[in-house]
């Protein structure tokens, strides 16, 4: 189950592999968004490492209004980053687990 807490306005979500935050995204030429920020946890081992960006790799493959959009990826400093769009219902499987549960779906 997912444990969700406010951190200073931003919310942290335990995840796979660390903690996946809101934060906002503001590019040159581009309006500010909303984004989800995931986290790779300390301690980790150089195969979670490389499965955690593989998941960025394979998101960075599609452009499609359906499917979320990879913003960007931090390898440089720790802790290692993925940045995507923020979905603003929570993940897909996570959503419908719900509207099933509420017999909604």
């Amino acid at each position: 189950t997912e444990k969700e807490e406010d951190i200073n306005g931003m919310f942290a979500v335990a995840g796979e592999f660390g903690e996946v935050y809101k934060g906002r995204l503001k590019l040159p030429g581009k309006r500010e968004i909303y984004v989800a920020i995931k986290t790779l946890k300390a301690g980790y081992s150089e195969k979670q490492r490389r499965d955690f960006l593989s998941e960025a790799s394979i998101m960075g493959q599609f452009d499609h209004p359906n499917i979320i959009r990879l913003e960007g990826v931090v390898t440089k400093s720790r802790p290692v980053m993925i940045i995507t769009e923020f979905m603003e219902n929570g993940a897909l499987d996570s959503f419908l687990r719900v509207r099933a549960t509420q017999g909604l779906g």
